[in-house]
């Protein structure tokens, strides 16, 4: 059997990092917790209860640079599994999940895969997000992080990991990672959490991601677009 590992990387997202972990344990599944290492920040309350009871639950925490590509190269190598799954903070898998995974990556020349992409929220507006997300996977080929991307181990060593990229290191992975064989997208949904669209609106938020995108696709340096998506320089 296949040995998997999760990697979460998290800021600090106590209200979701339980629920990611949960979803993620499995039998045959190690799950990394790769906390961020940030200078002059203060100790939030609770911060250390929440990881002990996120080790109590049987994942292994580890510490890093802030970043989600250093946070994720980072659990990349502390994991020993022959595949590797990043799943955000505030996404959720579907008991069963592993078996899928598997499934896709006993399947001669797989490389990696991703899930079909949900909102958990029952409103409306998010069946057309839902939508316009699975038209980009199809006809764009474009695969963001908040699909729980997996990939063969021996094969994202070889690539380089995601680079240690502070963002776009989703998009640029599946580029690099595609013309070295098969990769699948399963019918199996993860479950986002809204907040991201709630907060800024579905219109505002689907604007700033093609935004950056372009911006990366005319050969803006991630830094860059970092910066400008969130204000501050790293």
């Amino acid at each position: 059997m296949l040995k998997i590992s999760v990697i979460i990387p998290t800021l600090w997202d106590g209200k979701f990092l339980k629920g990611a972990v949960e979803s993620a344990r499995e039998d045959g599944v190690e799950v990394i917790v790769v906390k961020a290492d940030v200078v002059g920040r203060s100790r939030v309350d609770g911060e250390v209860e929440l990881f002990e009871e996120v080790e109590a639950l049987g994942a292994k925490v580890v510490t890093s640079l802030p970043g989600r590509g250093l946070q994720m190269d980072a659990g990349s190598e502390h994991a020993t599994g022959e595949v590797l799954l990043f799943l955000h903070v505030d996404a959720r898998l579907k008991r069963g999940w592993s078996k899928k995974v598997r499934s896709v990556m006993e399947t001669e020349g797989a490389v990696g895969g991703a899930f079909t992409f949900t909102v958990n929220s029952k409103k409306r507006e998010y069946r057309y997000l839902e939508r316009l997300v699975a038209f980009r996977v199809r006809k764009l080929g474009l695969i963001y992080g908040d699909q729980a991307i997996f990939v063969s181990s021996k094969v994202f060593f070889e690539l380089g990991g995601y680079r240690g990229l502070p963002i776009m290191e989703d998009v640029d992975l599946i580029k690099r990672l595609k013309p070295r064989g098969r990769f699948f997208i399963l019918n199996d949904r993860v479950r986002v959490s809204p907040r991201r669209w709630d907060r800024l609106g579905i219109i505002n938020t689907s604007f700033r991601n093609w935004a950056i995108l372009f911006l990366y696709y005319i050969g803006v340096s991630p830094k860059s677009i970092y910066t400008l998506y969130y204000g501050k320089r790293l």
